[in-house]
């Protein structure tokens, strides 16, 4: 696997893509600083590059492996559908979270969407060397994927720099309503259907996308019940997809050192117990996934794809 990207904003002095530090007025910041966070991107985009081709040359061959890079993004929905600018607010929102580093590894360019709007002061374009050098990068794309948004047009944003740039105002709430249910982190509302429209986004704008892997997904709270829906409603827009040819590979559930949060947030099937020399009990939802993951017979299969298929009346 290249080199992950998760938010590039903490290369900058930065938080994530969801918050500011409390202490710091972005409005306010120098320019010197605001161009650090798309210098610090392009250097990671270098960096992934020059891996792969490293790789590629000197051991892919004897190997047989693969060799890509792990994204994140949320879905941005459009606030209102019947808003021309909303929908292109979504779209920015896209660019600037998974396009800035996935069109760079599939076309050795900047989305045109960023193009347009940072200041070329500020994004440096890549050379003709170090574009070839991009373009195509990747064996695989590893997708985390956890909420969605709504977007609306901000023409006169208040910040400058990346948040600024995008001209785009992201919210939860439409009309006094959440877009879905919140979880126990304050960031984490629950949308299945928005990685169903992450997957077939991807698949239509990138042609040339090969085969991705959802290497995160996941769910932060103590009622467990609802870790089990969650996985189950996200499991099935997957298959969705699938079944609509997106090239998915593989899933995987995430448990993580997350953040400022340290380990108060718990994303995983399994709890542990911290202050008992880290003893382990199995959720709910590790059962649940234990029972998944069996495959079925496929004589058990048939039979019931055959019981499935008779008339109604028969």
């Amino acid at each position: 696997m290249g080199i992950p990207h998760d938010h590039v904003l903490h290369i900058a002095n930065k938080t994530n893509l969801d918050d500011t530090p409390k202490n710091m007025d972005e409005s306010k910041s120098e320019p010197s600083s605001v161009k650090k966070v798309y210098t610090a991107a392009r250097n990671m985009l270098l960096a992934h590059s020059a891996a792969v081709q490293s790789y590629r040359t000197k051991f892919q061959e004897h190997q047989k492996g693969k060799i890509g890079i792990t994204l994140v993004s949320h879905w941005f929905e459009p606030l209102y559908d019947t808003h021309f600018e909303d929908k292109r607010a979504a779209e920015r929102g896209l660019d600037f979270m998974l396009g800035w580093f996935l069109e760079p590894v599939l076309t050795g360019q900047y989305p045109q969407n960023m193009i347009d709007c940072v200041p070329p002061a500020n994004l440096a374009p890549f050379s003709e060397k170090e574009s070839e050098l991009l373009k195509g990068s990747i064996d695989f794309l590893g997708l985390n994927y956890y909420t969605a948004k709504y977007a609306a047009d901000d023409p006169h944003p208040s910040k400058i720099g990346y948040y600024g740039d995008q001209k785009a105002a992201y919210t939860f709430i439409k009309d006094g309503k959440p877009i879905s249910e919140l979880s126990g982190a304050d960031w984490l509302y629950i949308v299945p259907w928005g990685i169903y429209k992450l997957l077939k986004y991807v698949q239509s704008k990138y042609k040339n996308v090969p085969a991705i892997y959802i290497t995160e997904n996941a769910y932060e709270a103590c009622a467990d019940k609802t870790r089990v829906n969650y996985y189950r409603d996200h499991l099935g827009n997957i298959l969705k997809a699938m079944k609509q040819q997106v090239n998915i590979k593989g899933y995987s559930w995430s448990d993580n050192f997350e953040w400022k949060d340290g380990y108060t947030n718990r994303f995983g099937l399994i709890y542990i117990d911290y202050m008992n020399h880290l003893k382990r009990y199995p959720k709910d939802s590790a059962m649940w996934f234990t029972k998944f993951l069996v495959r079925k017979p496929a004589k058990e299969s048939r039979v019931k794809e055959g019981r499935s298929r008779r008339h109604p009346e028969a």
